[in-house]
């Protein structure tokens, strides 16, 4: 991560596998379709029905630039009972559902109030709410470019304003890599992270998955004593960003998702599995067949020839598991424009695949950086930052509903429009973003996108982040295959 001093930003560039890529890009070419599932381009029906069951709630603008810093700000944030918790790079915010700003602090400060040093400034934060324990979990990394640690908290309660306590896990006890882009993922076991580890000297690119009991860290003073680091691992082993699992109500197995060889038709599953203070972890034989996918190109937008990088197709943000069902969302190419495909996996643990899949690309509209949430009753909202011709860089979602197998999405939503061009950093947007679903009231979801808050001609550097709240008509919901006792008492 090379990071360039632009006062008053500090702009993070990730750092990718650029040759790696080049390459298996140039393979793509030649992958056949192997999918077996349906894929669906486009893939929008019953219109009216999806829009006449969906309403916003609360919608509100979260940090800008101004505020954090940084370029860009990695958007993440997560809905818990009372609050919505923003986690961005620079910048740590707590509103409630309403969405007054109840507190706020950097990002180091966040980290040092709870109780650990940060060597230089820490980076690629992520949140997550627990409703098994009632509790937030929150990582990141520090030191970038240089031997660092991964960086975790757990709130005291389920209120974030009473305080965290965090500690440091050293990500390379070898000292040959530091940690990039870490990710986050739970289940009923533990706390899981995974890496892409760039050499300090002179070794190759390598990937890091971390397994944390959970009770370790809800002890009154949380410890590391049963961390498992399974280090040095070689991408193919585990496929570039391998996306550690939302799995709440599972155990013995976490599930890591990699778009692996997307441009030959390939996705790869990891696991980590058996007991959490004893794990193993397991890269053979779970490939996925989809339809192979470019990467996506840059995204033009409103009043500019300056595009916004879209990074690449790896699944930037949190993938889910729920009911057996793996789900995710990646930028491609799709017709030389940028766009959104989500994928349903059945049977991820031991037979993977593809059951169902479409392509979100609406015209003359560029989508990306988007991020899923399903809930048990089989619902679905996917939040991203859409562009075009005509359109500045603006927060969007679109929602949906599980019925059987099939999963359909209406028309994309506007949540906030952006109101010039964005061309500070090189372009540098993203690198994801998060969507939610509130514990207390699954049929509500909540989503944090990003959106170009400047205008054309003064300020062209005004990122800023959108926190939005899409309600279901809870009687709406049809004949799920998802389905969990935990919500059986809603009124149907």
């Amino acid at each position: 991560m090379a990071i360039l001093s632009n006062e008053p930003y500090v702009i993070i560039h990730d750092q990718r596998m650029r040759d790696h890529d080049e390459q298996r890009d140039r393979d793509g070419y030649y992958g056949h379709d192997r999918h077996h599932g349906r894929d669906h381009h486009h893939k929008q029906h019953d219109h009216d029905k999806l829009r006449d069951s969906i309403e916003i709630g609360a919608n509100f603008t979260g940090a800008t630039v101004d505020v954090s810093g940084f370029i860009p700000p990695d958007t993440n944030g997560a809905v818990g009972p009372d609050d919505f918790v923003e986690l961005l790079n620079g910048v740590y915010s707590v509103y409630d559902k309403s969405g007054v700003l109840l507190e706020r602090s950097s990002l180091d400060a966040f980290w040092t109030t709870a109780g650990v040093q940060v060597d230089i400034f820490s980076f690629d934060p992520r949140v997550l709410y627990d409703p098994e324990s009632d509790r937030w979990f929150a990582a990141s990394a520090d030191n970038p470019g240089q031997l660092n640690d991964f960086l975790v908290a757990v709130s005291n309660t389920s209120d974030p304003t009473d305080g965290w306590q965090a500690v440091e896990i050293d990500s390379d006890p070898n000292d040959d890599h530091w940690a990039d882009f870490p990710m986050l993922g739970i289940d009923s076991d533990g706390v899981f992270l995974s890496a892409n580890m760039f050499p300090v000297t002179t070794a190759g690119v390598v990937t890091t998955l971390v397994a944390i009991p959970k009770d370790d860290l809800l002890q009154a003073a949380p410890s590391i004593a049963n961390v498992t680091l399974f280090d040095d691992l070689d991408s193919t082993d585990t496929g570039f960003s391998a996306q550690p699992a939302v799995a709440h109500g599972t155990s013995e197995s976490e599930l890591f998702l990699s778009d692996y060889l997307t441009s030959s038709g390939f996705l790869k599953i990891s696991s980590i599995d058996g007991p959490i203070t004893n794990p193993q972890l397991d890269v053979l034989d779970r490939l996925v067949d989809v339809p192979p996918a470019s990467p996506p190109p840059p995204a033009i937008q409103e009043g500019t020839s300056a595009t916004i990088n879209t990074l690449e197709s790896r699944f930037s943000s949190s993938v889910v598991l729920q009911d057996g069902k793996l789900f995710g969302v990646q930028s491609i190419d799709d017709g030389g424009h940028a766009a959104l495909r989500w994928l349903m996996i059945d049977d991820p643990m031991s037979a993977p695949t593809l059951l169902d899949s479409g392509i979100i690309h609406p015209d003359n509209l560029d989508v990306y950086f988007g991020s899923i949430a399903v809930n048990p009753l089989g619902q679905a909202v996917i939040g991203f930052t859409g562009s075009g011709p005509d359109d500045f860089p603006s927060a969007y979602a679109v929602a949906g509903t599980l019925v059987g197998d099939d999963l359909e999405f209406g028309d994309p939503i506007l949540l906030q429009a952006g109101t010039g061009p964005y061309t500070a950093g090189n372009g540098r947007w993203g690198d994801y973003s998060a969507t939610t679903f509130d514990p207390n009231n699954p049929t509500h979801f909540w989503t944090i996108q990003e959106w170009s808050a400047g205008s054309l001609g003064a300020r062209e550097d005004l990122w800023a982040t959108q926190v939005t709240e899409i309600i279901f008509d809870h009687h709406d919901h049809g004949k799920s295959s998802v389905c969990s006792s935990a919500w059986n008492d809603l009124a149907i």
